[in-house]
């Protein structure tokens, strides 16, 4: 199969960690950017980390870092345009630098689904809900997002359920979309 481009959702405000830099938080003395890139560096062609602060820090990985291009933290769909338009690779998958246990199948699981169901998009399902901030989706897509934004919309579930979707089953591996959103889940 060809190379797929990989993005790591690092551009938000951390709002519900007093405003740390997720990315940077640290889990087991290493920062949750180390384990997105850990999942997808194996698995993708091409790695961007979507990031609107902290640029330095994150070029350090030597991975491309794109900022979205709509101002005001609009939220992951605005992260997930940025690297759409800067993916060199097509589908694209996506994930958030807060799930520090996403499975080594990820990608190759997702892109049999999209594939299987010649869908737009593929988001997993873990047997109790989707993760829709987890997904794989064609180039394609980057003009509804950008139409959706436009209309001042920012739900990705609701953008994803607009879409030509469907999902991958992660029945069988649960605990790999646990994230981490506040203190507490750090302990």
């Amino acid at each position: 199969m060809h190379p797929v481009t990989g993005v790591i959702l690092a551009g938000g405000r951390g709002s519900r960690l007093k405003g740390e830099d997720k990315g940077l938080v640290e889990v087991s003395g290493r920062p949750l950017i180390e384990f997105a890139l850990q999942a997808l560096v194996p698995q993708c062609g091409e790695i961007i980390i979507n990031a609107n602060r902290n640029w330095l820090l994150y070029e350090g990985y030597g991975h491309r870092v794109v900022a979205d291009t709509l101002p005001g933290y609009p939220g992951p769909l605005a992260g997930m345009l940025a690297g759409l338009r800067q993916a060199r690779y097509d589908p694209v998958i996506f994930i958030p630098c807060d799930m520090p246990y996403l499975p080594a199948c990820l990608v190759s699981r997702m892109r049999q689904t999209m594939n299987a169901a010649n869908a737009g998009v593929v988001i997993p399902y873990d047997g109790e809900r989707t993760h829709p901030v987890v997904c794989l989706m064609q180039r394609a897509c980057m003009d509804a997002i950008e139409s959706w934004l436009a209309q001042g919309r920012h739900r990705v579930g609701e953008w994803v359920r607009s879409q030509r979707h469907t999902q991958a089953d992660f029945t069988d591996m649960p605990s790999c979309f646990r994230n981490i959103n506040r203190p507490e889940d750090l302990s």
